[in-house]
């Protein structure tokens, strides 16, 4: 499993679980590194953070990238950073070939090249599926082909053991309306209707 690089422990300032891993596929060696969002302290439970230190991307990249560019032929960013900063990132950071982007909830229909770089977006609350094709020719990234299957609520019946199990995994993290564990305006994630 990857988990964000932009996450450190504070007292030893190691990452917070693998900074990324690579993976090799049909001979072409592949790596997935992944950024949270450097605000996460200030929108989460900080009880859930006491221990960790969030950074902004750019300064993890400046770091990881050199040591990823020598055992990698392609470079995956999960990126929780937002859209506007992932532009951002692929101008800045031209070794990174794709960048698997959330946190803004937008739609990018089809992937959005900026320079060297293929940006999708995984849009919000699971409302869609994104499905990508990586074209690969001679160990490097020459195309990407991108789908979002929406996931309509009311095309779905609702599942009486998952609600039910959902509810007990809540349960403890209820406060009040608008408390320390309210998730905001958005409502309930699931109710995304077409």
């Amino acid at each position: 499993m990857v988990l964000p690089t932009s996450q450190l422990y504070i007292k030893t300032k190691a990452f917070f679980g693998n900074p990324y891993i690579l993976k090799e596929v049909e001979g072409t060696k592949i790596a997935l590194l992944s950024l949270g969002y450097h605000n996460t302290n200030l929108t989460g439970n900080s009880k859930n953070m006491n221990d960790l230190e969030f950074r902004r991307g750019n300064e993890v990249l400046n770091e990881i990238l050199h040591e990823l560019k020598e055992q990698a032929d392609i470079i995956v960013l999960l990126s929780h950073q937002g859209t506007a900063v992932d532009r951002l990132i692929a101008e800045e950071f031209s070794e990174i070939d794709m960048i698997l982007g959330g946190h803004s909830h937008d739609l990018i229909s089809g992937p959005e090249r900026i320079i060297n770089t293929f940006m999708v977006q995984a849009m919000a609350d699971a409302a869609a599926l994104g499905e990508i094709e990586l074209k690969i020719r001679d160990r490097k990234l020459t195309g990407v082909k991108a789908l979002h299957h929406f996931l309509w609520l009311s095309d779905y019946e609702k599942d009486p053991e998952m609600g039910s199990l959902i509810e007990e995994l809540r349960a403890p993290h209820r406060g009040p309306p608008g408390g320390e564990h309210s998730n905001g305006n958005r409502g309930d994630p699931q109710a995304i209707q077409k």
